[in-house]
C-alpha cells in the first residue's frame, strides 16, 4: 500500500526538525574588559551601551563585572558577553591577570578608556596598561600552543585589513578599542594641543591595530557609534569603515583605516611638525611627554577604603563591625590601666 498524504507530511516534518537540528546556530560568549584612567568615564560609557540611561554611574572598585545578551538575527538563541572594569587606572593592573585566562583568552577584547582633558596622564596610562595586558597575554600564549596558535590567525586576518602599516611596534594580541572620553572639555584646549591628542592617539591605535572614537556625553551622535563599535567587540556585529580624522569634530576611525602616512610625524623640540612617516614609537613619547610632561601613577595612588564608601553599606554587617571595634577598644584602654596599675605597684 503506497504512502499516505498524512504519512508523507509527517516524514517531511520529521526531515526539516532533523535538519533544523543539525544546523542549529550555538550561542556564542566573549570576554570585553574595559580600563583606563579612574574617572574617565569607564563606567558611564558602560551604561551608555547597556542601555541603562536612567542609572547613575557609581565609583568602581578592584574589578566590576556584569554581562550583556543579544538574540542572533535567524535564532533563538542569544550571544552573552561578559564585561569587566577594571577600577583604579593602573594601580590595580595586576587583577587582569582574572580576566585574561587561557578559557576566554581567544574570545576577549580590551577597550582602553583615556581622559581627553588630562593629557598629562594619558601616555603614561596608555602605556602602562596595554604593555601589562601585552605581557599577561604572552605568557598565556607561550604556554599553550592551541592559544598560541589562535591567536596568531586573529593577528593575521585583523592585519590584512590595513592599507598600510610598518611600525617598530608589534599589532596588539587581541582586538583593541581606544576610547577618548570628555570631547566636550577636550574641544576648549589650544589648536596645537587638541592635534597634538589626536596624532598621538592615532599613532598609537595604528599601531597596535585598534579602533578609536572620541565620545562625550554631552554630544549624543558619539554615544550613538559608542554603541556600535561596542556591539561588533562584545557580539561580532559587522562594522564598516569609518574614518573621521577631524580633531574639530569626535573622532572615529575603524582599524586598518589609517596610514602613517595620513597621521604624519610628531612635534619637534623646535615646534615644528616632523615630516615622513617612519617615527617609531620613542620619538612619539618623547614629543608627547615633552608638550605634555607625564605624572607620577605611584604619587595618585588611591588611599580610598571601599569599607566606608556607603554605595557598599550592609547594615548587618556594618553594626557588628561597629560593635567590634567598640570592644576592641575597650580592650585596649582596659589593658593600658592595668599596665599603669602594674608600674605604680612597681
Amino acid at each position: 500500500m503506497g504512502d499516505t498524504v498524512w504519512s508523507i507530511a509527517v516524514e517531511e516534518v520529521r526531515e526539516l526538525e532533523e535538519k533544523k537540528r543539525s544546523e542549529k546556530v550555538v550561542a556564542e560568549e566573549r570576554t570585553v574588559l574595559i580600563c583606563g584612567v579612574k574617572n574617565s568615564g569607564k563606567t558611564s560609557s558602560l551604561l551608555r551601551f547597556l542601555e541603562r540611561n536612567d542609572e547613575r554611574a557609581k565609583p568602581s572598585v578592584a574589578l566590576e563585572y556584569t554581562f550583556a545578551r543579544r538574540q542572533k538575527a535567524s535564532s533563538s538563541e542569544k550571544d552573552i558577553v561578559h564585561l569587566w572594569e577594571l577600577a583604579g587606572g593602573t594601580f590595580l593592573s595586576n587583577l587582569m591577570d582574572a580576566v585574561l585566562v587561557t578559557e576566554s583568552i581567544l574570545q576577549l577584547s580590551i577597550v582602553l578608556v583615556v581622559d581627553l582633558s588630562q593629557p598629562d596622564i594619558l601616555w603614561v596610562t596608555a602605556e602602562k596598561l596595554l604593555m601589562d595586558a601585552r605581557a599577561r597575554i604572552g605568557k598565556l600564549s607561550a604556554s599553550s600552543a592551541s592559544v598560541r596558535s589562535g591567536l596568531e590567525k586573529d593577528i593575521h586576518m585583523r592585519e590584512s585589513l590595513f592599507q598600510s602599516r610598518q611600525s617598530d611596534s608589534e599589532i596588539f594580541p587581541v582586538p583593541l578599542l581606544i576610547i577618548g572620553t570628555k570631547f566636550d572639555l577636550f574641544q576648549s584646549l589650544d589648536s596645537a594641543e587638541k592635534r597634538m591628542i589626536t596624532k598621538t592617539l592615532r599613532f598609537i591605535s595604528h599601531s597596535m591595530g585598534a579602533d578609536l572614537i572620541y565620545i562625550s556625553e554631552k554630544v549624543p551622535a558619539t554615544i550613538r557609534v559608542l554603541k556600535v563599535f561596542m556591539n561588533r567587540l562584545s557580539f561580532n556585529v559587522a562594522l564598516q569603515k569609518i574614518y573621521s580624522t577631524d580633531d574639530s569634530k569626535p573622532i572615529a576611525i575603524t582599524a586598518g583605516s589609517d596610514t602613517f602616512e595620513a597621521i604624519g610625524g610628531p612635534l619637534s623640540a623646535d615646534g615644528n611638525w616632523m615630516k615622513g612617516s617612519n617615527h617609531t614609537w620613542q620619538e612619539w613619547k618623547q614629543s608627547y611627554c615633552s608638550l605634555f610632561p607625564q605624572k607620577d601613577l605611584d604619587a595618585s595612588k588611591t588611599d580610598e577604603d571601599p569599607a566606608q564608601d556607603p554605595q557598599f553599606a550592609e547594615t548587618v554587617i556594618d553594626n557588628l563591625k561597629k560593635q567590634k571595634f567598640l570592644e576592641i577598644e575597650k580592650f585596649r584602654k582596659a589593658a593600658n590601666r592595668k599596665e599603669k596599675d602594674i608600674i605604680f605597684t612597681e
